[in-house]
């Protein structure tokens, strides 16, 4: 079976992590995979060539949607001269350009895979009617939550019956206690430094100041904490790194850029911060989680289908940055609490989000929706 995925770009991100190695995991039940980024390349790029994943780059102007006519004829052009059985994209509004082509280019197993609660349409809309056409054209939507698929169903009418939930797969790591000590060395950190960490490209709903705001009370309690931050540098750095400095943190904090994996952080880690202002289903939390880590989120999105409250961590509002503090105050000087919820944790991503889970179900879908279109071939010959 041919599977065409289609992104709109391959820069370090949850969903772009999760179609690569999807194009890759997917090939061991003989499928062929091939990629297409819309507008870009980036750190995936080169594990996708690496891997012998081919991989096509495209021009969309994604906030100009007028612009892309002529894209978008190059990609019906790509996707018929690469003929394949499905095409599945990801995210807004790739998934719009994406189904389009599909169609045009008389492909008959389309998929869209929504990953958020509707903040990207909000921000990049596209005409109703072009949405429409596109949906029309959509076999079935994928969604990684039941918020996300609530979301589809309020924000954009699509029908619950076509909708799928496969929720994120994410490796489950050695725990190592040498591994542990050598980073805490590396970074600096004392065996008396209690370590926060919070893995999140610097993008404005990713909320990093919600957790500034909450240094202030946790240090004032507990000098000894400190807070890491790792992700991507966006223009919201710069107001962070700021109230970093206007609250007088600044030696309470590091900011490490990106990292290539959370292993390359997470073991120095004592406990797991995200404080976004919405979420879909993140990658970042079952990495927390699957590295024995208890995690404190906020309550949006699919972050409570993760994080059970009270038993794997704790989650709280999205604007309440004295309710975070608590929270991290609650666990930070309790590390028995912090390791039995940690384990919990890592019991929990081990049962219900493991890649060989999350690749078994593409698979199966895969397959209904080819025995589907098999049915609808042989009915349309009689």
């Amino acid at each position: 079976m041919r599977i065409l995925y289609i992104i709109q770009s391959l820069d370090k991100g949850g969903a772009e992590s999760q179609i690569s190695l999807l194009a890759d995991r997917l090939r061991s039940f003989g499928h062929h995979s091939s990629v297409i980024a819309l507008s870009g390349g980036g750190w995936w790029a080169s594990y996708l060539q690496d891997h012998k994943i081919p991989l096509s780059i495209l021009n969309f102007r994604s906030r100009f949607w007028l612009r892309n006519m002529r894209p978008l004829y190059q990609l019906v052009s790509l996707i018929r001269s690469q003929n394949p059985d499905a095409v599945i994209s990801f995210l807004y509004p790739c998934s719009i350009w994406a189904s389009l082509a599909a169609r045009l280019a008389g492909v008959r197993v389309v998929i869209a895979s929504r990953r958020d609660c509707g903040f990207q349409r909000r921000e990049r809309p596209l005409p109703r009617w072009l949405e429409n056409l596109s949906y029309r054209a959509t076999a079935k939507f994928v969604v990684n939550s039941v918020a996300v698929a609530e979301s589809l169903s309020e924000q954009e009418g699509i029908e619950r019956f076509r909708t799928e939930i496969i929720y994120n797969g994410v490796e489950l790591p050695e725990i190592d206690p040498v591994t542990k000590s050598t980073l805490r060395q590396q970074f600096g950190f004392s065996d008396a430094s209690l370590v926060v960490g919070m893995i999140a490209n610097f993008w404005p709903h990713k909320n990093h100041l919600l957790l500034v705001k909450a240094a202030k009370e946790v240090v004032a309690r507990v000098p000894e904490v400190i807070f890491v931050l790792a992700g991507s540098y966006y223009d919201y750095q710069r107001r962070i790194e700021a109230e970093i400095y206007r609250q007088d943190l600044a030696a309470h904090f590091r900011i490490l850029g990106p990292i290539n994996n959370a292993s390359d952080l997470l073991p120095a880690v004592d406990l797991s911060v995200l404080c976004s202002g919405t979420e879909g289903f993140s990658n970042t939390i079952l990495e927390y989680m699957a590295h024995g880590l208890p995690v404190i989120a906020t309550r949006v999105g699919g972050n409570p289908e993760a994080v059970l409250d009270g038993q794997t961590g704790g989650l709280i509002d999205s604007h309440d940055s004295s309710a975070l503090a608590r929270a991290i105050l609650g666990l930070v000087c309790h590390p028995e609490k912090r390791k039995e919820m940690g384990q919990r944790g890592r019991e929990r991503v081990k049962a219900n989000f493991s890649w060989d889970g999350a690749v078994g179900e593409w698979e199966a879908l895969f397959q209904s929706l080819l025995a589907h279109r098999f049915s609808d071939l042989a009915r349309d010959t009689r």
